[in-house]
Formats: structure tokens, sequence, C-alpha cells
């Protein structure tokens, strides 16, 4: 029987060091993305929000934050932002490549 696993990679945010797991494209995102507006599926920081699994960023009193669209906006240093959305970009970008790759040799 196979086993369902998902695949994930960290990444460390330059400037804050915070670490981040970010997952693989999968069917519960696009079902996700599915229910929200065109808008908001074609907004990048929604699609982080997704494709962001864990994060180490805390607020002030140290309790890790929530991995939503508000909070991403709120990180500090715009080095970190553009670092994460690069990564989160590469990564969508990566996994439909290889979607349509593996399409193509069908």
């Amino acid at each position: 029987m196979p086993i369902l696993k998902q695949a994930t990679r960290e990444v460390i945010l330059p400037v804050s060091k915070a670490k981040v797991i970010l997952t693989e494209l999968n069917y519960g995102i696009f079902v996700e993305a599915r229910r929200m507006s065109k808008e908001d599926q074609d907004s990048p920081l929604f699609m982080a929000s997704l494709i962001i699994k864990d994060w180490d960023l805390t607020d002030e009193a140290g309790v890790k934050i929530p991995i939503t669209i508000e909070n991403l906006k709120k990180i500090k240093d715009i080095e970190d932002g553009d670092f994460l959305m690069s990564e989160v970009a590469d990564q969508i970008n990566k996994e439909m490549d290889q979607k349509k790759t593996s399409k193509s040799e069908l």
C-alpha cells in the first residue's frame, strides 16, 4: 500500500534567521485555493500562506504566531519578506515545471 508523504524544504530567513518549512503543492492546497476569491488566489501572500507549513516566528511574548496572510504582511525586514516570497515562487514554479515535464513524457 502506498504511503502518502509530504515533502518539505527548510529555508532560513537571511536577517531574522527564522526557520521556515515549505511544503510541496498538494491536493489540499488546491482545494483551499478554490475556496478563495479569484483576487485572493492571485495574491502571492495567499499562496505563501498555504505553502508555508511551519515557522518559528514569534510575538514579543515568545508565542509562535499563526501562518496567515496578515502575519506575512507583518514581517519586519523587507529582505526577509522578499527572500521568503522568492523561495515560495521558486517552490511553485519548480513543481509546476515538473508536472508539465511529466505530462509531456506520456
